[in-house]
């Protein structure tokens, strides 16, 4: 070998002691912020794990635990939304099962007739303006001393509340009746 050959080699091999120990003195600056996002996660804290997710990126967005924290941040904003949209549907729910109660409470449905025994014609009724309300039913007060005064139709607005969650709707739509078709 040749005393070029020789400085060539030694000069390669430097490099690459001197490439490989800059490797392992770069540490991915992310790493930390990535491992305690996922923490986090594991541990149901999304709002925390998302804004450690953030930081991590923030921290060197270009290396490997960068970018695995930049898409565990999407996947995190994701869940958050879910369950954000699961918690409003919840509390919308209560707010109308307490409005539901508060209707139920005043008014009754009553069966008035169904297609064996319609003498009235109602389910008939029913019937012709759409084949699946079959049954008739009116909407009462509980207590009609406590209905107010002068309306056409007591509780009409809670009588459609609850005809709704019944799967029932007026018989006659556009005039006030306290008669509602009703699916069998």
């Amino acid at each position: 070998m040749t005393l070029k050959q020789v400085s060539v080699r030694v000069g390669m091999a430097a490099m690459a002691l001197v490439l490989g120990a800059a490797a392992v003195s770069c540490k991915d600056a992310a790493e930390p912020g990535y491992k305690r996002c996922m923490e986090l996660e594991g541990q149901g804290k999304l709002d925390e794990a998302l804004a450690a997710c953030q930081a991590a990126t923030a921290a060197d967005k270009g290396s490997k635990f960068g970018d695995l924290a930049e898409k565990e941040e999407i996947k995190l904003m994701d869940l958050i939304k879910q369950k954000r949209d699961q918690d409003a549907k919840r509390n919308a729910d209560a707010d109308d099962r307490e409005k539901i109660n508060d209707a139920e409470s005043k008014v009754q449905f009553v069966l008035e007739s169904t297609p064996q025994n319609d003498k009235g014609g109602m389910s008939e009724q029913c019937m012709a303006a759409n084949r699946a309300f079959e049954n008739a039913y009116s909407c009462t007060p509980k207590d009609p001393d406590s209905a107010p005064k002068g309306d056409a139709v007591p509780y009409l607005e809670e009588c459609k509340l609850v005809a709704s969650r019944r799967g029932c709707r007026l018989l006659t739509p556009d005039a006030p009746s306290k008669l509602f078709c009703c699916t069998k």
